[in-house]
């Protein structure tokens, strides 16, 4: 139980540590405070040592004082009682005492003191006689308790023996006795005075006053140094830090408004206005340098893209150029002006005439495909004017999301992606479709950067390669990925792929393809990230974008 009481009493000052950590004005609360009850402290040990001791003393010495007061007063009846045994001269009776004798009665009582004394107390029976002798006669005076009581206004008892002349503190009494004398100079017995220690009680009401009025005043000046602390310092430091997670939340650079202060909360806030000022300065400058750079990061990257989608055009404009008739036009004219001639024998004409025919059908082939590579080139060049067309749009906004054929995009640049190398490469396309919401003429630049980047890894590898892409739906997310056999890339260089003018080839110059692809599958809400097994091991681009609901897919596919 007790290792349980001090876990939670350590638990307890743990949080109260971090909660005074954590706030400036709970650690000056907590100091003031710590402040005050050690000035209240140390206020009333200085009371209690210098009040009590005062009062104390000053009772001992009122006690004395009431003591010699009392002394005086029954010394004071003793001669009163004396006189009137000199007045009585013999006689039998006299004013002002209880019984007189004459000094040479043969019957005095036997309680009667004998001797010459001139004065002598006796004590019995709870009361005190006063005797007295002078001129031949015996005076003897009695006092009582209440009437000690009465004349002196406190308790006072008569007590037979010796008690201490010293003050002695009894609870809310104070007790002091005077001793009384018989005949011999002895001690008869003694007056025990019982006072009420009024002047301890109001120096305890006098150090109680102290100590609640110095804790009063202390309290108030805490709550005074408090309020000035938090309108001069807190106040000033909430709207200060209020201002700067303003400033963080909506990116605004405004300054503080306040009043001019000539302390320090005024200097830094004034060193904070200019710096706002300042970051407000090199914040426009920053703009108008990003806006630079954006258009010429814009204008390098619609290049970058121009010439990827041109490559293809390009390439088959010096392959036809390059590419020799499939039949020379001299041996067909040749052949024909054979025909011509009757002479020629039934035989030759038929080799002539399957020459002739074999030879237009070549032509024919060669014609065909030149009319497919011209569809390509004329798509390429599309693709390259719908890309200098989106500039301007694509520079002021972000790119307009839609529904798009993913599969659709995949194939087109397929077919652009065969002439963009010298070596042949094989590529599996997806069989089925796949709908993402993405812009369409940046989605096209995207997987054109990304086939043309698989197809220059597989031509520096020096050999025919192979280029795999797949299309797998996850959820509400669309995945794209192409899968190449070329040169792959140190996984340890994956995080720098994406970065402005880096390129895993040293013969390559630019290196912004990957870098404007990744931005622009961000900015349509999507990734794309790139991995490989190592060296030699071929690589996969991998696009992941927002699958498009199935109600927009459908009604475009329907479109």
């Amino acid at each position: 139980m007790p290792a349980r009481i001090a876990r939670g009493i350590s638990g307890v000052a743990r949080s109260a540590r971090g909660w005074i950590d954590r706030s400036l004005g709970a650690q000056l609360v907590a100091i003031l405070t710590g402040v005050g009850l050690l000035g209240s402290v140390a206020i009333t040990l200085l009371l209690a040592i210098v009040i009590t001791p005062g009062f104390d003393r000053l009772e001992i010495e009122a006690a004395a004082a009431q003591r010699d007061r009392v002394a005086a007063t029954l010394a004071e009846i003793g001669e009163r009682t004396v006189a009137a045994a000199a007045r009585a001269r013999g006689r039998s009776a006299a004013t002002g005492v209880d019984a007189i004798y004459p000094a040479g009665a043969r019957r005095l009582p036997a309680w009667l003191p004998a001797g010459t004394a001139r004065l002598a107390y006796v004590v019995g029976d709870g009361r005190l006689a006063i005797v007295a002798r002078a001129e031949g006669s015996v005076a003897v005076r009695f006092i009582d308790e209440p009437m000690l009581m009465e004349r002196i206004g406190f308790p006072v008892e008569i007590v037979a023996g010796l008690a201490g002349a010293d003050a002695v503190r009894d609870g809310s009494l104070i007790r002091v006795a005077i001793p009384l004398t018989d005949s011999d100079g002895g001690t008869a017995g003694s007056l025990r005075l019982s006072m009420p220690r009024d002047l301890s009680k109001l120096g305890q009401r006098m150090l109680m006053l102290a100590v609640g009025g110095s804790t009063l005043l202390l309290l108030i000046v805490l709550a005074v140094l408090r309020r000035s602390i938090t309108a001069l310092v807190l106040g000033p430091l909430g709207r200060l830090e209020a201002q700067m997670q303003a400033v963080r939340a909506t990116g605004t650079l405004a300054a503080l408004p306040t009043e001019p202060r000539g302390d320090e909360i005024g200097g830094v806030t004034a060193s904070f206005n200019a710096m706002i000022a300042q970051l407000a300065d090199l914040s426009e400058q920053l703009k108008a340098q990003s806006y630079r750079l954006g258009q010429s990061e814009s204008a390098v990257a619609m290049i970058h893209n121009v010439r990827n989608a041109l490559t293809p055009v390009s390439t088959i404009l010096s392959q036809g150029l390059a590419q020799p008739p499939p039949v020379e036009l001299e041996l067909i004219a040749r052949a024909l002006s054979e025909l011509a001639d009757d002479a020629v024998p039934a035989a030759r004409r038929r080799k002539l005439t399957a020459f002739v025919a074999a030879a237009f059908e070549q032509e024919q082939a060669a014609r065909t495909e030149r009319v497919e590579r011209l569809e390509v080139a004329r798509d390429s060049m599309r693709h390259a004017l719908a890309i200098i067309g989106r500039q301007q749009a694509d520079a002021q906004a972000r790119p307009h999301l839609a529904p798009c054929d993913l599969g659709e995009i995949v194939a087109a640049n397929a077919a652009i992606a065969r002439f963009a190398g010298a070596l042949p490469v094989t590529l599996d396309l997806p069989e089925d479709m796949g709908w993402a919401i993405a812009s369409r003429v940046v989605l096209s630049q995207v997987v054109g950067n990304l086939l043309a980047n698989a197809v220059e890894a597989i031509a520096a590898t020096g050999r025919a390669g192979r280029i795999g892409v797949t299309i797998d739906a996850h959820g509400d997310r669309l995945k794209l990925t192409i899968a190449d056999n070329g040169e792959g890339f140190d996984e340890a260089r994956a995080g720098r792929l994406f970065q402005r003018g880096f390129s895993t080839r040293t013969d390559k110059a630019g290196g912004l393809g990957l870098h404007w692809c990744a931005n622009a599958v961000n900015a349509m809400g999507g990734s794309l990230t790139l991995e490989s097994d190592g060296p030699g091991l071929g690589a996969r681009a991998i696009l992941t974008l927002r699958a498009a609901p199935l109600d927009q897919a459908g009604s475009r596919a329907a479109a």
